[in-house]
């Protein structure tokens, strides 16, 4: 179902793929309708894509730190996890991917 399509179901339910039985064989709508179909999937996906790569942007530092936590306790149950994303571990997390910089005398 969407917006431009409507409550239409396009092909059959019983669509499986099996040796010998091509994909397109069997097909109730047009060309057009078709382009429609695709159209309408990539935007749908192009639209949960935006919205994943939103949420995971806006909780980045979060998500830094839970990874940190992880490549030093390798796992984590889901309180930790809520404290961890909401900051109120009291804890330091060390940072196991950066290395030292010692600066040089000139």
């Amino acid at each position: 179902m969407s917006e431009d399509l409507g409550p239409i179901m396009f092909g059959s339910r019983n669509q499986e793929v099996f040796l010998g039985k091509d994909y397109g064989s069997v097909r109730n709508y047009s060309e057009t309708v078709a382009f429609d179909i695709d159209r309408e999937v990539k935007n749908i996906i192009t639209s949960c894509y935006d919205k994943c790569d939103s949420i995971l942007k806006q909780y980045d530092d979060k998500l830094t730190v839970v990874a940190e936590y992880l490549i030093e306790h390798e796992k984590i149950d889901a309180d930790l996890f809520v404290k961890l994303m909401d900051g109120s571990y009291t804890e330091p997390v060390t940072n196991t991917t950066e290395t030292a910089v010692v600066p040089t005398e000139e």
